[in-house]
């Protein structure tokens, strides 16, 4: 007996056994050489076609610290799984180098490769001086162009925005490389040994490396260097030019000197100059204090010095002053938030940046300031008359008692106010719905909300305005009054300030008049992080929740890779998709060695750059999850009907706005053959890039050439590409076209 439906799943499978076969291995890079400084090998795990592997556009070279520091590709020759390029101009040696790759075809066809990103090290042929040589005769050296090898033991950004900083031989002598770029994380690294090429120079009488041309990590993860002890008289001698050493003695006297502090230290056999740049952020010691420090030997005019380069090289105890650690403990805002009872009453050290001036209120003192932990704190009682914390340009240290009046936690007793810079751009609030504002976790901390004015009353010299945003949730907004601002019940309102509890009602402490207005605020906020995960065993890719803008996004210096025991040097950052970053590491790394990432310093497509850096962990890549799904019905093309085909991807992939992959969706009959394309990702508009988790498109029931399909079964096919791991997946339903029977 004749069955309609076991012939329709008869037909279903036939059709299927003779679609083509869709997965095919893609070609992966295994190793990159360059033989000489003109030539570079690049292997892949197959044999690769000779045409597409020869396409010279497929390839980039360039230097991993520098990426615009490219090299042209002038050919390709390709034999075997081998593609090998000659170069337009010559590699320097002992670079380390990145080769990007893309689009390259196994042999006989097929898709082409993914992105794929490697590093390679030009051969050195040069030789290498002992920094001991160089120090026995700075003037002999005076302007020649030397390789040195050393671990570094005093970051180049010590100083905060001078680029200085001391690597060490197996001499046993160190040097200064200055001026050396900021964004070579090597240079950073205190576990790092590297290889670095400039010009012997001498600034007064410190001898320096300058012109660096190149930085090559030879290693990582090697054991911090230990200091030679010796004493503070023994200290006072130019024989310890740029070499790590640590004395101890008592701190006879201090004063300010350029941007730091200067320590005459003494341990009874004759007093040396300890000097503590700012930048540090170790409290003042007090005379008396029984000190340990260490760092760089150094001549400045007359004087010998050490130059101390982490906060964590000089210890204090005694006299009075000090702490250990570095001599005074920088808490951060948050800690203190996080556990009011047990700070109130102590005496802490903060950091950070004015949001609402100390004088907003007019006679009574009371402002905000914000750090890099996000969280903010009030400052009262600390005298008007501070200049300081009128300017919400300013970054500040500065010395207080935590209180608590009622349930808004202050700094009292405010003292030793310093400004740490000035002009920076103001702190971004944090964007926040009513329900979520309603809360003691904002308490001090800069926000933004809106709603509708409901309602309005004047208290203690301020304006409250309670608003909605129709949820049924309300907040106060209150409104200093030597703001000189009014607003009147059923105006909608955006605010910015302060957050904070006043008895049981959560509020906004508006501080500035630029705060408050009828109208939605201009995009100010930097982008956020969102996700970091393993993409590749030495790469990390990072989402972001808007489209970051390039050149800062890839700024090798605008990222840290680390864990507890180390550091990752990362060789190059790309921008894969608009809110998502490609890093490619110096080293393999795994998730179960609980590695995280710090962002700092990118801006978005406005130019709204972080100003605090923001930290998540390393995590596996997310499950790419796809669904192609459609109604359980035929559909009749000549009666005008289409058929919806929607196909989804997963929230956590379309968070970043975009699934990092390659996606096609084509219609076949069943015996295999292409009848219509209905979406390629490749050509599709940023309208169409799953943001909200789901596409569909509606199918016609025509072919390539516009044309009317026959009544019968077909087949949806999905193929998705990632573009970061090469994977690709593939799902398939079958489409039923429809045609009425003729009377």
């Amino acid at each position: 007996m004749f069955s309609p439906l076991r012939a329709l799943n008869a037909a279903l499978l036939w059709g299927l056994l003779l679609l083509p076969a869709f997965a095919v291995a893609q070609p992966a890079v295994t190793s990159v050489t360059a033989s000489d400084e003109l030539t570079v090998a690049v292997t892949f795990d197959q044999d690769i076609d000779p045409v597409s592997a020869s396409v010279t556009t497929r390839y980039q070279v360039f230097q991993s610290d520098a990426p615009t520091n490219s090299f042209a590709v002038s050919s390709v020759a390709v034999a075997g799984p081998t593609a090998t390029l000659t170069l337009g101009s010559a590699l320097t040696g002992g670079v380390n180098y990145t080769l990007r790759s893309q689009g390259i075809q196994a042999l006989g066809g097929g898709p082409g490769s993914s992105l794929s990103a490697v590093t390679f090290d030009a051969p050195f042929t040069g030789s290498v001086t002992p920094i001991a040589t160089i120090q026995a005769d700075p003037a002999g050296f005076d302007g020649q162009m030397v390789t040195v090898e050393g671990q570094v033991y005093i970051p180049s950004n010590y100083r905060g925005t001078t680029i200085s900083g001391y690597i060490q031989d197996g001499s046993g002598r160190g040097i200064n490389v200055f001026g050396s770029e900021a964004d070579v994380p090597a240079l950073r690294d205190l576990t790092a040994v590297v290889r670095v090429t400039g010009t012997v120079s001498l600034f007064f009488s410190t001898v320096e490396l300058t012109n660096i041309t190149s930085v090559q990590t030879l290693s990582t993860g090697n054991s911090k260097l230990s200091p030679q002890q010796i004493t503070t008289a023994a200290a006072n001698s130019s024989d310890w030019e740029g070499t790590f050493i640590e004395v101890t003695g008592t701190v006879q006297s201090s004063s300010v000197g350029g941007p730091g502090r200067n320590y005459i230290v003494d341990d009874g056999s004759g007093g040396v100059v300890v000097r503590v740049v700012d930048a540090l952020g170790v409290a003042v010691i007090a005379d008396g204090a029984t000190v340990t420090a260490r760092g760089a030997g150094g001549q400045f005019g007359s004087d010998f010095q050490i130059n101390v380069g982490l906060p964590t090289d000089i210890e204090s105890s005694g006299g009075g002053g000090g702490g250990g650690g570095g001599g005074g403990t920088i808490t951060p805002i948050a800690d203190i938030q996080s556990d009011v009872s047990g700070f109130q009453g102590q005496t802490v050290t903060v950091e950070g940046q004015v949001y609402i001036p100390t004088n907003y209120r007019g006679s009574t003192t009371s402002g905000y300031i914000q750090d890099d932990s996000g969280r903010g704190i009030n400052l009262f009682g600390n005298g008007s008359d501070v200049p300081a914390l009128q300017d919400i340009t300013a970054k500040v240290r500065l010395t207080g008692t935590v209180d608590l009046f009622f349930s808004t936690v202050e700094l009292v007793n405010v003292t030793g106010v310093q400004v740490l810079s000035t002009g920076n751009p103001p702190v971004p609030a944090t964007k926040l719905t009513l329900k979520q504002a309603n809360s003691s976790d904002w308490e001090g901390t800069y926000i933004e909300v809106e709603g509708d004015i409901i309602s309005q009353s004047s208290a203690g010299g301020a304006a409250n305005y309670t608003v909605s945003d129709g949820s049924g949730q309300t907040l106060t907004v209150r409104v200093a009054d030597t703001l000189g601002l009014t607003f009147s019940t059923g105006q909608k309102i955006y605010a910015r300030g302060a957050g904070s509890q006043f008895q049981q009602t959560f509020q906004v402490l508006v501080g500035n008049v630029s705060d408050i207005q009828t109208a939605p605020f201009s995009d100010q906020s930097p982008p956020r992080l969102l996700m970091a995960y393993l993409s590749r065993a030495d790469q990390v890719t990072l989402r972001f929740n808007e489209a970051v803008e390039e050149t800062s996004a890839t700024n090798p210096g605008n990222y840290t890779v680390r864990n507890a025991n180390t550091t990752a040097g990362v060789v190059a950052a790309f921008v894969d998709q608009a809110s998502q970053v490609l890093l490619n590491l110096d080293r393999i790394i795994e998730t179960i060695d609980d590695w995280e990432v710090e962002v700092r310093g990118v801006a978005d497509q406005l130019g709204n750059r972080m100003t605090a850096p923001q930290t998540v962990r390393v995590s596996n890549a997310p499950a790419v999850d796809f669904v192609l799904d459609g109604p359980a019905r035929t559909f009749l093309p000549r009666e005008g009907e289409t058929y919806p085909i929607t196909m989804g991807v997963s929230s956590n992939i379309a968070s970043g706005g975009s699934f990092g992959g390659e996606l096609l969706l084509r219609i076949f009959d069943l015996q295999g053959r292409l009848k219509a394309t209905l979406y390629d990702s490749r050509f599709e508009s940023p309208g169409t890039d799953f943001s909200d988790q789901t596409h569909t498109v509606e199918w016609d029931g025509r072919d390539e050439f516009a044309e009317r399909v026959p009544a019968g079964t077909y087949i949806a096919h999905m193929r998705v590409v990632d573009r970061l791991t090469g994977k690709t997946q593939e799902l398939q339903m079958p489409v039923v076209v429809a045609a009425r029977m003729q009377r």
